[in-house]
This record gives C-alpha cells, sequence and structure tokens, in this order.
C-alpha cells in the first residue's frame, strides 16, 4: 500500500484579497508554488517563481511548526524514509562497516542523503559525532560525494545483512516509505 509523502515546509504567502499561494519544499530540495506562473510556466523549466525565491530568502515563516527528526541505525542498504507522522521524520540510515576502507565514504553518503532530506546539519552531526573520529564540515561531505558519487548496498544475504557496496549516481533519490 502506497503512502502519500508530505512535504518537508509549507509557506502561505498573501496574495491581495484572494486566496493565498502556497509554497512548499519537499525532500530532496524540490520547491513548489501554487501561483499559476510556477504551474504554467515555471515548472517545466525548474527554475523558481518570486514566492519562492522569497520563502528561501527568509522572508516568510514557515506555517507550519518546524519538523522533528530522529537518525537512527537500521536494517536497510540505504538511507530510509519513514514519513508517518506528519512533523517527525524517523531516517533510518545503514550500519557502518568497521574496518572497511569504504566505511567513510558511507557514512558521508549517509550525513549527505540526510542533508538532502532537508535535516539541518547540527542534527545530522548529534548523530555522526558518535560514529566517526573526525568532525567534516558540510561543505567537505557534499564535495566528497558530488564529487565521488554515493554508496549503497546491493543485497541482502540471510546471516550475513547488506554486502556488495556500490557507486550510485548523485541524481538517485533517497527512499521514502511509510507503514
Amino acid at each position: 500500500m502506497s503512502k502519500r509523502i508530505r512535504p518537508i515546509r509549507r509557506w502561505e504567502i498573501p496574495n491581495g484579497k484572494e486566496k493565498p499561494y502556497v509554497v512548499t519544499e519537499w525532500h530532496d530540495s524540490v520547491w513548489k508554488c501554487s501561483c499559476p506562473h510556477w504551474i504554467f510556466r515555471l515548472q517545466r523549466t525548474g527554475e523558481d517563481c518570486k514566492h519562492i525565491i522569497d520563502v528561501k530568502d527568509g522572508r516568510y515563516e514557515s506555517s507550519e511548526e518546524p519538523r522533528e527528526y530522529d537518525i537512527c541505525p537500521g536494517n536497510v542498504g540505504k538511507v530510509t524514509v519513514n514519513t508517518d507522522t506528519p512533523q517527525f521524520l524517523r531516517v533510518l540510515v545503514p550500519l557502518i562497516p568497521l574496518g572497511s576502507h569504504q566505511g567513510g565514504w558511507l557514512a558521508y553518503t549517509c550525513m549527505y542523503d540526510c542533508l538532502r532530506l532537508g535535516i539541518p546539519w547540527k542534527n545530522v552531526m548529534e548523530y555522526y559525532s558518535r560514529v566517526l573520529r573526525s568532525k567534516p564540515t558540510k561543505a567537505l561531505v557534499t564535495e566528497y560525494i558530488e564529487e565521488h558519487g554515493r554508496l549503497e548496498y546491493t543485497q541482502w544475504v540471510r546471516g550475513l545483512g547488506w554486502i556488495g557496496l556500490k557507486t550510485i549516481p548523485v541524481e538517485k533519490k533517497c527512499q521514502l516509505i511509510g507503514r
């Protein structure tokens, strides 16, 4: 059964005496606006309308409470999101193999995917500061993954767990699930 995915945040932009335009931020940094200019022209080009630009510039406050995030290790092959609760986002991240030369790369992949989901850097580092020896910057993680690609496990083997890491192009979206 498919679960409807909800936006991360939502803003209502005044529109004179008419119904306000609604700007929404979705997973993977996708922005949408209900204004006709964005719907009928800009959506096809991937450009932002003035309402989206104003929201990104911080000129409007979100009409929703900020989401809470819970990053936790899970028996998953890639970053997986449970969106059952509108104001709470549970993010399951793969277990990092100990002693593997690809462990840091996999951790950076998970951090990068969390950022793409809209999780603030401080929340990402709150979890990964317990896992990593070093304290990488947001810019370093982003640059590394965009240059080298992301890592994901390829196969689940009973008794062994997740095996076989492979490189995935950055364009691939994170998996979203609902229960």
